[in-house]
């Protein structure tokens, strides 16, 4: 699913349905969706140009372990507004009891500030640059070929990309 099929989708009963959708390990909503994922839960929003659909776009996510204990919240166990009425692997929907109010959110998403991708620097990518940029690249690489990814644990791959980071002023 295309991020413009997501945010039509999205649009589809504006405020009154928060839709989600998976994105690798984790679970997104756009738009006003995020909006209600702030109100509700406090998740920190991110606000991008999204040149594909032309517009700035507001996304929050969380890991799939959180979704089950969202799914028992949304369906009024809690007594949190909300039933699921779609059920996907790649997408859920929850009705609201509630709607949105969309004026509030165009608002809160105006005042959000623009997250801007951090390029990667030529001097890390080693398409340019000094002789040293050059050979600090080479020896980023040499130490992840050296790394033995397959028999370290994910904590140990944390690690290892924080040293690197660290050592490469990253």
């Amino acid at each position: 699913m295309t991020i413009k099929e997501k945010l039509e989708a999205t649009s589809d009963g504006a405020g009154k349905r928060i839709h989600l959708f998976k994105e690798g390990v984790f679970w997104i909503a756009y738009e006003q969706c995020a909006y209600w994922f702030h109100l509700q839960k406090g998740y920190k929003p991110t606000k991008k140009l999204v040149k594909v659909v032309g517009q700035e776009v507001v996304s929050v996510g969380f890991p799939e372990s959180v979704l089950e204990r969202l799914t028992e919240l949304h369906n009024g166990t809690d007594g949190t507004n909300g039933t699921l009425v779609s059920v996907g692997d790649k997408m859920k929907v929850f009705a609201l009891n509630e709607e949105i109010d969309l004026k509030k959110f165009e608002e809160w998403k105006s005042g959000l500030s623009l997250t801007v991708k951090k390029e990667a620097t030529s001097e890390i990518l080693g398409t340019g640059g000094t002789d040293e940029a050059m050979e600090k690249n080479k020896t980023i690489e040499e130490r992840i070929k050296a790394f033995d990814l397959w028999n370290k644990t994910p904590m140990d791959c944390m690690t290892f990309l924080t040293e690197l980071k660290k050592e490469f002023g990253l």
